[in-house]
């Protein structure tokens, strides 16, 4: 609570809606709508004692339903389409599955298998190369990129290829064994995410969402803005 008080306060959030999201894992509709009672009940107040408003509001949805919606914007006819949205963040990999716009909570999971598997993976085989370790997320990223690192005007490589591809098949094979759980045929599968960056390529039948990184927010947002139609 504290947190988000702070983030509401540190935005100036005067809006009328707020969504926020759960790890698919984590998300029932029940529980979803006790915390949004729980929120709308709390005091916030800033640091000097001002209070911090909570909008009209407050809506809870699953990890991954704001690529599904960022979609949906974009191409309406998704919305009578069975989609199976997969989201690649730091530390997750959700799943989420949308049967002709209708979410189905029994179909989702939440897997501890973010891009952060990959960064440490980097990070062991760079120190044990180098006898270092390098700096942040950052020069990780420009490894994979480049397969090199600049740091203090001195350059490390690095082929990282094989550490990427071993987490592209790892995610490939956790959406074949989602796609055998799920008894519904599948028309589209969609990818987003941080994390998606590093799959897009050689990855057949699956859409890759403009801008992966930001695809949840958005459709969160998208979301939101539909709140206040209704």
């Amino acid at each position: 609570m504290a947190v988000l008080g702070y983030v509401l306060a540190r935005n100036d959030f005067h809006g009328k809606v707020l969504v926020m999201g759960l790890p698919p894992t984590f998300y029932r509709k029940e529980r979803a709508e006790e915390l949004s009672e729980l929120i709308k009940k709390q005091w916030f107040a800033d640091d000097l004692g001002k209070p911090i408003l909570v909008p009209e509001t407050v809506k809870i949805i699953p990890q991954g339903a704001g690529i599904f919606f960022s979609s949906v914007v974009r191409y309406p006819s998704l919305l009578e389409k069975n989609v199976l949205v997969v989201d690649i963040g730091y530390y997750t990999l959700d799943v989420v599955f949308f049967a002709k716009g209708k979410y189905i909570e029994g179909s989702a999971t939440s897997l501890p298998m973010g891009v952060k598997r990959v960064y440490d993976e980097i990070r062991k085989v760079f120190g044990k190369t180098h006898g270092s370790f390098s700096k942040d997320d950052e020069s990780i990223e420009e490894i994979i990129k480049y397969g090199k690192y600049t740091h203090s005007g001195k350059e490390y490589q690095l082929d990282t290829t094989d550490i990427v591809n071993s987490y592209k098949y790892s995610v490939k094979s956790v959406i074949k064994s989602h796609l055998g759980d799920t008894v519904k045929i599948i028309n589209y599968i969609i990818m987003g995410g941080g994390g998606a960056n590093f799959l897009q390529g050689n990855t057949s039948g699956i859409v890759f969402i403009e801008d992966p990184q930001f695809a949840n927010a958005r459709g969160f947002y998208y979301y939101g803005k539909q709140l206040l139609r209704e």
